[in-house]
């Protein structure tokens, strides 16, 4: 059972660990976490022999060779802020695919579900940011959106952190330029609705849903879970 996040610094230099402390408040996800009284599943030391738990990711403020590390940095604010999104969204792409695939098990039709519901709600959305932010709010997996062209034109944090994209990744664009081909083929297959691919050493689950839109296809939506 994955704890709750939270986020240490266990930062030595006052100046870094104000300048972190800044950037950590200033966003939405993380300005909770960053209470030494939650587990302190993220790590955020400038010390190389700073000793890790079991189950925490350390980012480390320099280079190391350590290999229990989840990222090494530069000794820079910005620099070590990108690593603790990196982290906090691997932390829940964790969960979210657990709770996925925890209700795949109990009910096969739930990805469906959200899929759909999704779809309807899009039905009445006005303009791209709403759109954006249906895929943030409702998705508990990586989901990413493609439309009528063929055209990623979505994707949610966890797609992002899925496919090693910055969060300011520039869309829409072309489907090569983010899957592996075996996706971008069955992207364009109209047999299969489900397959399985490796991704990251992981076994990745891939289901692919129609988007329409006044009784017609005008896309799809892929969501992405961990087996």
């Amino acid at each position: 059972m994955l704890e709750e996040t939270g986020i240490l610094l266990d930062i030595q230099d006052d100046g870094l660990r104000r300048q972190l402390n800044v950037l950590i408040s200033e966003d939405s996800s993380l300005s909770t976490l960053a209470d030494n009284s939650l587990p302190g599943r993220i790590a955020v030391t400038d010390n190389p022999n700073y000793a890790s738990l079991e189950h925490e990711l350390v980012i480390l403020a320099g280079e190391s060779k350590r290999d229990d590390l989840f990222s090494s940095a530069v000794a820079d604010a910005t620099h070590l802020f990108r690593a603790i999104r990196r982290a906090f969204y691997h932390l829940e792409t964790k969960k979210m695919n657990l709770a996925a695939s925890q209700s795949a098990r109990l009910h096969r039709s739930t990805l469906e579900t959200i899929a759909l519901n999704l779809a309807t709600r899009v039905k009445n959305l006005a303009n791209h940011t709403e759109v954006k932010l249906a895929f943030l709010e409702q998705m508990p997996i990586a989901a990413v959106g493609i439309d009528e062209r063929g055209f990623v034109v979505l994707m949610n944090n966890l797609a992002k952190y899925l496919f090693d994209k910055t969060e300011d990744f520039e869309l829409p664009t072309a489907p090569g330029k983010v899957f592996p081909e075996a996706v971008c083929q069955f992207l364009k297959g109209d047999t299969e609705s489900e397959f399985e691919i490796e991704l990251k050493g992981k076994k990745i689950s891939v289901r692919k849903s129609p988007l329409t839109l006044k009784k017609s296809a005008h896309g799809q939506i892929l969501l992405f879970w961990e087996n």
